[in-house]
């Protein structure tokens, strides 16, 4: 089994995993599909109420949300969008947990393979980017409250590519030790065992008497339910009620004056023949443009109803059940559009939103860890760990945090200096890549430590001391920037 310098083998259970490609079922259905294109099984809810969503189970109720309902959707797709804050992968030696670099860039080479290496004999890849992975298992997460991957390995019984796995298609099967391990239903019938170390998941906020998951947005539910029963029925009010109506009254004498004389004697004829001058003039009345005239001959009559009466306010009624609501979404009101006024950044309530978002990272970068790891053992058969960790959220501008980065850059320099970070380890946090070919050694030389060969000014009393540097400005104690003139100190 290969090694690596400095670098322990370890073994691997290579003959578990031997000639199997991929084990989870991929979602929907290949069975007898031929040539012909897959079905979208996700039924559609863009024209129904939100009371059919009442009896459907509740992932399947979040999955649905997130595609047909604004706010829903919104709050979904800014938890990602401000979770996918970069990455930084690093591997470790498991024994004396010292950084590996070794290790670490062929973790790193397997993150870049899925973006940019295929086997180009096969066709089409529909291997996923790290991105696109990413994304999948975010919004996994907050649909589910875990997550699932599988490290598929090609023949060779190395890393290929990595897919997603459904929690909610998982049940959960126990061991004689009291372990479980997953079992998969699948798309075509047939249930799929998981029950193998390339199968990795982790859940967020897991409860100690249940080993199934709960979504973070499954509280969201019943207070989005009201909100949107309320919204649809203001609607139907509003649209019965609301608004002015055109009314055409039709004259009933003069319409019998220009009905023909055998009709009038003939009660059913007589009734065809007012039910054809009703509905013509309904055609009429639909089909006219608002910049139309009207014109009818004086067997009809042309009025408006307007609504009158008292009208409810609901204003505060909406505010209230818009702030329950993003608070039940675990969402400031002012990213999915209910906020009242200005929002200020800088407020403990986009802290707390900031730890929420945070939280949805943690699954993630549980499995990706895991799973980043068992494909560097395969890879180079040592005995290394990986750990894959998430940038610090942070919603404000680069150009804000350019100062801030510039001080943390300082403190990585500092750490160097004192020998606290090997050369390789320092190239890594930074982000710079490998260091240049021939490059001095800098870790332990104290290179940041200038005490010794910095000239003191003479008055560095003055400088330090805010007191007297202020009583003494303008005098021959003070110093040359702080006289009158500039004149140096005598």
């Amino acid at each position: 089994m290969a090694t690596t310098a400095n670098s322990n083998p370890v073994s691997v259970p290579r003959r578990v995993i031997a000639n199997k490609v991929q084990i989870s079922d991929p979602g929907f259905s290949t069975r007898n599909s031929g040539n012909s294109a897959l079905a979208d099984p996700e039924r559609s809810y863009i024209n129904t109420s939100i009371r059919d969503l009442r009896a459907v189970s509740p992932v399947t109720a979040i999955r649905a949300l997130t595609r047909f309902n604004g706010i829903f959707s919104t709050a979904v797709h800014s938890y990602i969008q401000l979770a996918m804050s970069g990455y930084k992968v690093t591997a470790y030696k498991a024994g004396t947990h010292e950084f590996d670099p070794v290790a670490t860039r062929v973790a790193t080479s397997i993150l870049v393979s899925l973006d940019t290496l295929y086997d180009y004999t096969i066709g089409f890849s529909d291997k996923q980017s790290t991105d696109g992975l990413l994304e999948t298992l975010l919004k996994e997460v907050l649909h589910t409250g875990a997550c699932c991957a599988e490290l598929v390995l090609n023949r060779y019984t190395l890393p290929e590519k990595v897919v997603t796995v459904p929690v909610d298609t998982l049940s959960w099967v126990p061991n004689k030790d009291k372990s479980v391990y997953p079992k998969q239903r699948s798309s075509d019938g047939d249930d799929i065992e998981l029950n193998l170390p390339t199968i990795f998941y982790a859940s967020m906020h897991q409860v100690s008497n249940s080993k199934f998951p709960r979504s973070p947005l499954e509280a969201a539910l019943q207070m989005l339910f009201v909100y949107t029963e309320f919204i649809e029925d203001l609607n139907k009010v509003l649209r019965r009620t609301g608004h002015s109506r055109l009314v055409i009254k039709i004259v009933q004498e003069a319409v019998k004056n220009m009905a023909p004389l055998d009709y009038v004697n003939d009660p059913k004829k007589m009734t065809d023949f007012f039910n054809t001058t009703r509905e013509q003039i309904e055609d009429v009345i639909k089909g006219l443009e608002p910049d139309e005239a009207l014109v009818l001959y004086d067997s009809a009559e042309v009025d408006s109803i307007s609504a009158k009466g008292e009208k409810a306010d609901y204003t505060e009624l909406l505010k209230s059940l818009g702030g329950m609501m993003a608070a039940s979404l675990k969402t400031m009101p002012s990213v999915v559009g209910l906020g009242q006024g200005s929002q200020n950044l800088a407020t403990a309530e986009t802290m707390v939103y900031v730890k929420l978002v945070g939280s949805i990272q943690k699954p993630v970068a549980t499995v990706m860890s895991r799973l980043i790891t068992l494909a560097v053992r395969l890879v180079a058969g040592v005995d290394s760990y990986c750990t894959f960790v998430f940038n610090p959220v942070n919603i404000r501008p680069p150009s804000e945090l350019s100062a801030h980065e510039s001080v943390i850059f300082q403190t990585h320099l500092r750490k160097l200096s004192l020998g606290l970070y090997t050369d390789e380890e320092f190239a890594h946090i930074v982000g710079t890549g490998p260091r240049a070919p021939g490059a001095p050694a800098l870790s332990g030389t104290m290179f940041m430590d200038q005490s010794s060969t910095t000239a003191l000014p003479n008055d560095m009393s003055l400088n330090t001391d805010g007191q007297a540097r202020n009583l003494n400005e303008g005098t021959s104690q003070g110093s040359a920037t702080s006289q009158g003139g500039g004149a140096p100190a005598k």
